[in-house]
């Protein structure tokens, strides 16, 4: 309800199987021409092209097209340093610790956030992934408090949600959602 009805830029991290971009077609009006997807491995990024190619795939989205969306080989940072391009929407699935490059890719987001976006990023909480980030980053913080913290300096409103992910293995993960003020 968020978007409404209007049709929506959309920036995001993606799996090979495009699963997230599937599902958030159920309920958004992706406009493929205003997508971009980075995919920073090679193999993934074969695979993806060939999935975007696919008749059958694109009938299947709800009019919110693969075909038109610029996939591009790197990572989410380069992605966005060549572009002037602004997004509704960024989905920024690390899974994992926060680190240096993600804390810039977020900045860049929130440079190239329409400002009626949205930014949701996943990450991972267990113990290891908070005593990695706080070595990366050179902090006692967690990442709680950190993306806490960031939200406050860029006027961004901030609900977090937690969930295990995993089919087997259920993994602590935390889900940010970061918007403007409406």
């Amino acid at each position: 309800q968020y978007f409404q009805q209007r049709r929506i830029a959309y920036c995001g991290l993606e799996g090979p199987a495009f699963g997230s971009y599937f599902t958030f077609t159920q309920v958004l009006h992706i406009d493929g021409e205003k997508t971009l997807i980075p995919e920073r491995n090679r193999r993934n990024y074969s695979i993806m092209l060939q999935i975007c190619r696919s008749k059958k795939v694109n009938q299947m989205l709800n009019g919110c097209s693969l075909t038109q969306a610029k996939l591009y080989h790197g990572t989410l940072e380069s992605a966005l340093q060549s572009t002037d391009q602004k997004f509704d929407f960024f989905f920024l699935d690390w899974l994992g610790h926060l680190c240096p490059m993600y804390a810039r890719e977020l900045t860049l987001a929130q440079e190239h956030l329409n400002p009626e976006g949205m930014i949701v990023a996943t990450l991972n909480k267990t113990r290891l992934s908070e005593e990695r980030f706080q070595r990366q980053m050179q902090t006692t913080s967690t990442q709680e408090t950190f993306m806490s913290d960031w939200a406050s300096r860029h006027s961004l409103i901030l609900n977090d949600l937690r969930y295990e992910g995993g089919d087997r293995i259920k993994t602590p993960m935390g889900i940010y959602v970061l918007y403007g003020r409406r």
